[in-house]
C-alpha cells in the first residue's frame, strides 16, 4: 500500500468530494453528507482515497442504498462490516478510490464524524496516527487494520476536553 503526504493527495480528493457532494445532495436532499477519513484530517497521511459519510433516515436506508448503486454506479464492498444501519459502497471516480459509508440516522456509526473532529482538534493525535500508518502500512493487512482499529477506538474513548 502506498502512503501519500497530504500535499500530494488532499487537493485532488477534495475536488472529487465537492463534485460528488453536489451530485449526492441533489439526489438525496435530506441526507447528511460529510467528508470523513484521513483525507478529511489536516496533515494526515493517506492511501489517497476518499471516504464519505452519508446519513439518512432509517426508512430511507434501503432506497438510498439502491439509488447509490443504480444511479451512481457504486458497489457494495464485500468483506467489511455491514449491519442494518451501515453499508460501505465503493467506486473509482477520477482515479480516486471512493468509499461511501451509508449510515442510518441515530445509529452508533456517527463515530466516523467524531473521529474526524477529534483528530482535527489535536495535531498530536494526527502525528501519532501518521507514525502508526508508516510503521504498519507494509505489514500484513490484518495487522495494519488491527493496529489502526485500536488507535481509532482509543481516540473515540477519550473524553472531550
Amino acid at each position: 500500500m502506498r502512503i501519500f503526504k497530504p500535499e500530494d493527495y488532499q487537493q485532488k480528493v477534495t475536488q472529487v468530494y465537492t463534485s460528488l457532494h453536489d451530485q449526492l445532495s441533489g439526489h438525496f436532499p435530506k441526507a447528511k453528507i460529510e467528508h470523513i477519513g484521513s483525507s478529511a484530517i489536516q496533515g494526515a497521511l493517506s492511501k489517497g482515497d476518499l471516504d464519505i459519510y452519508l446519513e439518512v433516515e432509517p426508512d430511507q436506508f434501503l432506497e438510498t442504498l439502491e439509488g447509490l448503486q443504480r444511479d451512481f454506479g457504486f458497489s457494495i464492498k464485500r468483506d467489511t462490516l455491514r449491519t442494518d444501519s451501515l453499508c460501505m459502497l465503493i467506486q473509482v471516480i477520477d482515479q480516486v478510490d471512493v468509499a461511501i459509508q451509508l449510515v442510518k440516522k441515530g445509529s452508533e456509526f456517527n463515530m466516523f464524524i467524531l473521529f474526524r473532529d477529534r483528530m482535527n482538534a489535536d495535531s498530536k493525535l494526527v502525528q501519532q496516527y501518521n507514525r502508526l500508518k508508516l510503521a504498519y502500512h507494509d505489514q500484513p493487512g490484518d495487522l495494519y487494520r488491527q493496529k489502526k482499529s485500536s488507535f481509532i477506538s482509543n481516540v473515540l474513548k477519550q473524553k472531550e476536553s
